[in-house]
C-alpha cells in the first residue's frame, strides 16, 4: 500500500519517452528495449523515501520500511486516536459526529500503513526469486504461495523510469516520482519501488543489477509521462 504526500510541484512539460527511441537514448542495442512499454507500471508513488536498502549477504538483498515511511504513518494514527479520545470526552467542538468519523479515518489510515510497512521487500540470488514478507521459501514445499513471490529465472534486466504523480491535495499539483521495474525476457514488467528520492532509488536499483548479474536501463532523467 502506497501513499503520495505533495513535497513539491513539477509541472514543466519536457521530452519523454513516448517520442524518443529508447535504443538509442541508452545507447544499447539490445531490441526488447523498444518492444517494452516506458509507461508507469504503478501510477502511484511517495514523495518520500519509502523503502531502505538492506544487503544481507552476497545473494539477498531486502527492502525494508524507512523511518520517514514509519513515522508518516504513526503520526496519522495517533492525530485519529487523539481525535476520536476528544470527541468521545467531550473536549471536542463542532460537528462531534463527524469529528469522530474524521478520527476513525485517521486512526485506520495509519494503522494500515504501519500494518503494511511490516512487509519487507525480499530479492534472493540463490532462490531466483522477489517476494515481500518473512517467510522463507527455502523452507517451504510451495514457495509460490507466499505473497508477492515471483520467479526470476527469466529474469532480464531492470528497468528505472522519471514519472509525474497527482499529489493526494489537488491544491499541490504533482511532483516527480521514480520506480523501479524488473524486466523478464519475453518483456513483461514486474513493480518493485516507487519514490522520491532519485539518488536512492538510482542505487537501490544498481544493487538489484548487480545481485543478478543483469544490465541496468536507467532513465531516470526523462519523464515517462
Amino acid at each position: 500500500m502506497q501513499f503520495t504526500i505533495p513535497i513539491f510541484s513539477n509541472k514543466t512539460k519536457t521530452s519523454n519517452t513516448s517520442n524518443i527511441k529508447m535504443n538509442e537514448y541508452l545507447n544499447i542495442a539490445d531490441t526488447l528495449v523498444n518492444k517494452i512499454s516506458w509507461k508507469p507500471l504503478y501510477k502511484r508513488g511517495t514523495s518520500f523515501q519509502n523503502y531502505k536498502l538492506v544487503e544481507v549477504n552476497n545473494d539477498r538483498i531486502e527492502f525494508t520500511v524507512s523511518l520517514q515511511s514509519t513515522i508518516f504513518y504513526l503520526s496519522f494514527a495517533i492525530v485519529g486516536l487523539l481525535i476520536v479520545i476528544f470527541v468521545l470526552l467531550g473536549i471536542a467542538e463542532g460537528n462531534r459526529p463527524l469529528g469522530f468519523l474524521g478520527g476513525l479515518l485517521f486512526l485506520s489510515f495509519g494503522i494500515s500503513g504501519l500494518k503494511s510497512s511490516e512487509m519487507k521487500i525480499v530479492l534472493d540470488r540463490e532462490v531466483c526469486a522477489l517476494w515481500t514478507g518473512n517467510k522463507d521459501p527455502k523452507r517451504l514445499l510451495k514457495p509460490q504461495k507466499i505473497k508477492g513471490y515471483r520467479s526470476l529465472k527469466r529474469l532480464h534486466s531492470i528497468q528505472l523510469i522519471k514519472k509525474r504523480v497527482e499529489s493526494s491535495s489537488r491544491d499541490q499539483g504533482e511532483f516527480t516520482c521514480y520506480e523501479i521495474n524488473l524486466i523478464m525476457s519475453h518483456g513483461k514488467r514486474v513493480n518493485v519501488l516507487n519514490h522520491a528520492s532519485k539518488n536512492s532509488i538510482k542505487t537501490q536499483a544498481k544493487a538489484i543489477s548487480n545481485l543478478f548479474n543483469v544490465p541496468l536501463w536507467d532513465a531516470s532523467d526523462i519523464y515517462s509521462n
